[in-house]
């Protein structure tokens, strides 16, 4: 239009009334092209809010998680595994992962299915979730449980479809298997099933001391499983400083303060020449024993008298009670000669000295008492010293045996007496710490809606019914069990409350109800019983983003038996299960699209104020009479 009115304006004037109208047409739409422009600006902004700022679930947590609320930086992993978070660091470790791994890994995703087939992707989980339907398995990690299930349980509807696509922290461990952290709740995510790590007493062999590590941890060449050989080994010695026979651990022996020789703790005699006045000979004794009544040291004073005599007579060991042996000696003399000491010496079977003692007394018999756990048979003697000399005899030698120790029946490892030595109580026939011996609950569980009269799995559950659980636990083991009744209601809870606790306890942060302490004897079993009631009017939460079975119109919980109950949901909750998802539309897209409807309306507003500027020029020549 504005092209012909200005081609035929200097042919016919008349058309400038008709310029004027044109000028007032663009005026109005200048105006309204504006108010387009700035619309389309606010939406622009209000745009980048959703873009840069998604929102969030509101159920976005959940108990399972190893991390609760989960991880979504790199800095919040690191962070988990330095600090420990609820033992995050174990669990990470046990999955072959060090520190670098984890630096290392890449931020990306991973897929539950491959052309409808599971990806073979098995997460861990602090929840039960689904039992041996979802190929689910325990695990023990120090002091955690861990529940190992496949990663295709978490798809919506739980479907053989193409599955889902996880955002997570993806890389190696240090043996090179395939890990992935799935970042809506920090779940370790791997390929292989790995096994328990429970924690063990073992023997430090270096430090000789009982410590406690993990199975993993055990190294044949530092630990013992025998907590026994830390036990103190105790030896006899001569402490050199002091010259006299002590008794200290075989592992704290100085052979710079120490003697396994006893010989070095007696004193070496000084020896000398007298005159035995009864005797009336001529002998050696120690200076020490030197007696001005007994000897001489003028060796005149030896003249022929009656010749005396002495002998060793006799040796008798006789056992007083498994480890104690007395020795009893006997010698003679005649004609003046005297008893002076009877030294007695026991060696082992391998003709090794264990004993050598002095007992100084002039008495016709003596006595020693020997103790020792060494079994084996002994051989001992006796030599008299007399003051005729040294005095022995084939009498003078005996043998005597240290009997084993009387072994328990059940378990010849222990001594009879051993507090240990004690039968299975539910089957005499094996130790009570033999593996067999050891407890076995069975775990079964039913549910009952009470308001339909039914086996709740096979009706829906509609607003206010009442549903019982049973749950039974059965010793089938042949050892006493101690037993906690423990059932996690974080999925049932969603959708009910706890109406009839039945004298449990219930965590209300981790929604799990307890009866602690529970005894099962072998063959027993014991049952406990709660009621929920489901709310008046069902809700219609969307499901979660860490775990899509929570919301998702079933009450799911595991007690041995995995009891699955339908829920009557509201019209929202069946389209959601219909439609899963709106099409993804990530923000270079939204970006773009803003940015091309806010171009359209700029250049179409500037098209406009140019062609009003032109309009104003046209006017302006008409007037001044140029055209």
């Amino acid at each position: 239009m504005f092209r012909k009115i200005v081609s035929h304006l200097p042919f016919s004037p008349s058309l400038v009334s008709e310029l004027g109208f044109y000028a007032k047409r663009l005026k109005k739409e200048e105006a309204t092209r504006r108010i387009g422009l700035i619309l389309t600006a606010l939406a622009l902004v209000v745009q980048s809010f959703a873009v840069f700022s998604p929102p969030e679930s509101a159920n976005a947590a959940n108990s399972g998680d190893l991390v609760y609320g989960g991880i979504t930086t790199k800095k919040q992993l690191l962070a988990a595994w330095d600090n420990n978070t609820q033992g995050y660091r174990e669990l990470l470790q046990h999955a072959g992962l060090t520190r670098a791994n984890v630096d290392a890994m890449k931020d990306s995703e991973i897929h539950s299915r491959t052309k409808g087939k599971d990806a073979g992707w098995l997460t861990w989980n602090r929840t039960s979730r689904g039992g041996a339907k979802y190929n689910e398995t325990t695990m023990t990690v120090g002091k955690q449980t861990i529940y190992v299930r496949s990663l295709a349980a978490f798809d919506v509807n739980n479907t053989t479809g193409n599955g889902s696509y996880y955002p997570a922290f993806v890389g190696k461990n240090s043996k090179g298997e395939a890990v992935a952290i799935m970042k809506g709740c920090a779940n370790i995510t791997m390929k292989k099933r790995p096994k328990t790590d429970k924690d063990i007493e073992v023997c430090d062999i270096t430090s000789r001391k009982v410590i406690t590590i993990r199975e993993s941890q055990f190294n044949s060449s530092k630990h013992s499983k025998k907590v026994a050989d830390c036990k103190e080994k105790p030896i006899e010695v001569c402490n050199l400083t002091t010259k006299k026979t002590i008794t200290i651990d075989e592992r704290d022996f100085n052979a710079s303060k120490h003697s396994k020789n006893l010989e070095d703790c007696k004193e070496k005699p000084v020896m000398i020449e007298v005159c035995d006045l009864v005797s009336q000979k001529m002998i050696s004794i120690d200076q020490k024993t030197f007696d001005a009544k007994k000897h001489s040291k003028n060796p005149d004073d030896c003249k022929p008298k009656p010749t005396p005599t002495a002998v060793c007579s006799s040796l008798t060991a006789k056992k007083i009670t498994r480890t104690k042996t007395t020795l009893t000696a006997s010698a003679s003399t005649a004609n003046g000669a005297t008893i002076k000491s009877y030294t007695y010496v026991i060696k082992d079977g391998a003709g090794k000295e264990v004993l050598r003692k002095t007992v100084n007394t002039p008495s016709a018999t003596s006595s020693v008492d020997y103790t020792t756990e060494q079994e084996g048979t002994y051989s001992a003697s006796v030599t008299v010293a007399t003051s005729l000399g040294d005095k022995t005899a084939e009498a003078c030698n005996d043998t005597f045996t240290i009997e084993p120790p009387e072994r328990c029946a059940i378990n010849p490892d222990l001594p009879a007496n051993s507090p240990d030595c004690q039968p299975c109580p539910g089957n005499p026939e094996l130790w009570v710490k033999d593996e067999e011996c050891s407890a076995k609950v069975i775990r079964n569980k039913k549910a009952t809606n009470l308001v339909a009269g039914a086996d709740a799995t096979t009706v829906v559950a509609k607003a206010n019914d009442r549903i019982e659980y049973v749950l039974t636990a059965r010793n089938d083991g042949s050892a006493p069990a101690e037993f906690d009744f423990e059932d996690d209601l974080s999925d049932i809870l969603e959708y009910s409350t706890l109406s009839d606790r039945g004298g449990g306890e219930l965590d209300e942060q981790t929604k799990v109800i307890s009866w602690k302490g529970v005894h099962l004897e072998p063959g027993e079993s014991q049952s406990r019983t709660y009621v929920i009631q489901l709310a008046g009017q069902i809700s219609a939460m969307s499901r979660g983003t860490s775990d899509p079975s929570s919301y998702d119109c079933q009450l799911l919980n595991t007690f041995g038996d995995t009891i699955e109950i339908a829920v009557d949901c509201p019209a929202p909750k069946v389209i959601e299960q219909v439609v899963p998802e709106l099409p993804k539309t990530g923000p270079t897209e939204n970006m773009i699209f803003a940015g091309v409807l806010v171009s359209i309306v700029t250049f179409l507003y500037l098209r406009t104020r140019q062609l009003d500027k032109e309009v104003r020029l046209v006017r302006r020549e008409v007037t001044a009479g140029t055209i």
